[in-house]
């Protein structure tokens, strides 16, 4: 139904009170005919700019072709008394800057004239809404693909809907793509064993918790693989509905390749915030505290006939309780500063159901400039805060378990190159820092030493008083030794009762003398260990780069043999290597060798002598 306009000047004074920029244009030419401020502000021309033009002046010419091409349907569809909803355009602003704009459009008879009236919502924010989303999809395809960790999506009882090429990788398939819809049944050793990973690893998935396991499956040639797992349903509501998806980060744990990132499925576009354009248009006067005005969409939108929109008290009824006191204070708050404002709060329908929505509010002046009523438009935003809620949900969950795999890669590495007990170095790491040592010692023509320490007779404490005593004073020797070099040299523990020190940038061997003196006293010192007092010394073994060696392993055992060669000098001392110690290590070597050999050929005769005393001539 097409609506008839008596009173040209008192509808386009109603028009300027909207919030929203409208023009309104002859239906025959196209020459404009009246627009409203927030379209003089939108287009950045006053209104002599605009009146008396062609409507085409509004756009550039490519949404003039682009509307010349739906242009015949539109017209029939208006003259029909419909409405031309949701049209994507952009207007061409006094600046050339283009601003996209959803357009509106709707016949009325003007005075006995046909005019089109088009209302423009700048669509800006939400289309750079739309690139940033966009973008951040694309960024999370790039982790997915790009993970260093196996990640798949099930869904739809344990069938995988999507999976990543380190997956296939895992379980020896060529791609993703040859694994997609296969069930986890496959991958499984048996029937059994998936009916029960399910019972006991699956279903608990719907309490919402996360889950992590090693468990041991099966590749695509049959071999089995151990794994380590951990999953996260996809629905983040209580109980979650599995067979929206379950995500589960692998990694194949046979061998130590650590979990890198862990990503859920993709965040669901944003909805079109004003998809619906509808909205509730209402004008409020100040010095008589009276809505003047509520447009029908009231009843429609809250459920609330406009007769109930009567004072300030009436709408203030309406809002949420927790929303109440601060949306009202900082309507009248900025309504006193004089400025049109935007707000975000819930309202209660008539039946008792709770809504978001954006209230756009400008303020109507007299003469002087002085505040006397308001304008506003609320649209229902209910589902757009749902989305934002959600994606702000899933963000906070994706973060945490991206920190959370960190934490665990952190805790394997760091396994991996220390000791259990100590938490020192361990030789794999010690190697890594030598060879690391080496190459700054040739870069800078510099020396450093390595330090084989040995405690003296621990064996016969720790098979004596037990491992427990033995671990514990494994650990004050830790102690002692780290009390005794620099923060920047290195402590390792081999393995038993064997450590090693590498002390770097040494100008002086004096000074590598110094601190093996440091250390032999310290550990001169008892050990006073669960009510038990221990006496141990230390044999110190010393090389030095490159004086004796300039490759790793052979520092090592230099050193090692010149420990050998402070235990033959009685122990609790320390010795610097020389190349005779290498001919003895030799030798000793032979001689054990040779030893045991006798002992396996029975080549060893044995003669007793007996031991008498002189006065009495009695075996002693």
């Amino acid at each position: 139904m097409i609506v008839s306009i008596d009173n040209k000047e008192q509808y386009f004074s109603y028009l300027a009170s909207i919030p929203i920029a409208i023009v309104v244009a002859d239906a025959q030419t196209g020459v404009i005919m009246y627009a409203n401020p927030k379209a003089e502000s939108l287009w950045m021309r006053d209104l002599e700019d605009l009146v008396g033009k062609p409507q085409t002046t509004l756009h550039s010419e490519y949404w003039n072709a682009k509307g010349r091409e739906t242009f015949s349907t539109d017209v029939a569809a208006l003259q029909s008394g419909k409405s031309v909803t949701h049209v994507k355009n952009a207007a061409l602003r006094s600046d050339g800057k283009e601003i996209p704009v959803e357009i509106t459009a709707i016949m009325v008879n003007i005075e006995g004239k046909a005019a089109l009236v088009g209302t423009f919502l700048s669509i800006e924010a939400r289309e750079k809404a739309y690139a940033e989303l966009h973008e951040r999809e694309r960024e999370l395809n790039s982790i997915f693909e790009n993970s260093q960790v196996g990640i798949m999506y099930l869904k739809n009882g344990r069938y995988l809907y999507k999976a990543n090429q380190r997956l296939a990788d895992i379980f020896g398939y060529e791609s993703p793509a040859e694994m997609s819809g296969i069930s986890m049944e496959q991958l499984h050793l048996s029937y059994e064993r998936f009916v029960w990973f399910g019972e006991h690893h699956y279903k608990p998935l719907q309490n919402n918790e996360s889950i992590h396991i090693n468990y041991e499956l099966r590749k695509k040639n049959g071999e089995s693989v151990w794994i380590s797992l951990s999953g996260k349903a996809v629905d983040s509501n209580t109980p979650a509905d599995l067979d929206k998806g379950v995500i589960w980060i692998i990694d194949d744990i046979s061998d130590y390749k650590a979990l890198e990132e862990k990503l859920r499925g993709q965040n669901k576009r944003l909805e079109n915030l004003l998809e619906n354009i509808n909205g509730i248009s209402w004008e409020f006067d100040l010095q008589s505290n009276r809505f003047t005005y509520v447009s029908a969409n009231a009843k429609k939108i809250l459920g609330y006939e406009r007769e109930e929109w009567s004072d300030l008290a009436s709408w203030e009824a309406m809002l949420h309780p927790e929303d109440r006191e601060e949306t009202a204070e900082y309507c009248m708050t900025e309504t006193q500063k004089g400025k049109d404002h935007l707000m975000e709060y819930r309202m209660v329908k008539k039946d008792g159901s709770v809504i978001w929505v954006l209230d756009i509010v400008s303020l109507g002046r007299d003469k002087e400039g002085k505040p006397i009523s308001l304008y506003g438009f609320i649209i229902d935003i209910t589902q757009q805060k749902n989305d934002q809620l959600k994606i702000e949900n899933d963000r906070e969950h994706l973060k945490e378990t991206l920190n959370e795999l960190e934490v665990k890669s952190a805790l394997l590495d760091f396994q991996a190159h220390h000791d259990a007990l100590t938490g020192l170095p361990n030789r794999t790491l010690y190697h890594d820092r030598v060879e690391q040592a080496i190459q700054k010692a040739k870069r800078h023509n510099k020396k450093f030493v390595l330090f084989f320490i040995d405690l003296d007779h621990f064996k016969e404490v720790n098979d004596s008083l037990g491992h427990d005593i033995g671990d514990k004073i494994l650990l004050e020797s830790s102690k002692r030794l780290s009390s005794n070099i620099r923060a920047e040299d290195t402590l390792a523990r081999l393995g038993g009762d064997e450590f090693t020190v590498l002390l770097e940038n040494i100008e002086k061997i004096s000074d590598a003398s110094h601190v093996a003196q440091k250390i032999i006293d310290a550990f001169r010192q008892p050990f006073l260990i669960e009510g038990h007092t221990i006496y141990l010394s230390c044999s110190i073994g010393i090389s030095i780069y490159p004086d004796d060696g300039i490759l790793s392993n052979d520092l090592l055992k230099y050193a090692d043999n010149a420990m050998y060669k402070a235990k033959d000098e009685g122990r609790d001392n320390f010795q610097f290597y020389t190349k005779e110690m290498t001919e003895l290590a030799f030798e000793r070597v032979v001689l054990e060798s040779n030893i045991r050999q006798a002992i396996q050929n029975d080549e060893f005769t044995l003669y007793y002598q007996p031991q008498y005393k002189g006065d009495t001539k009695e075996i002693i």
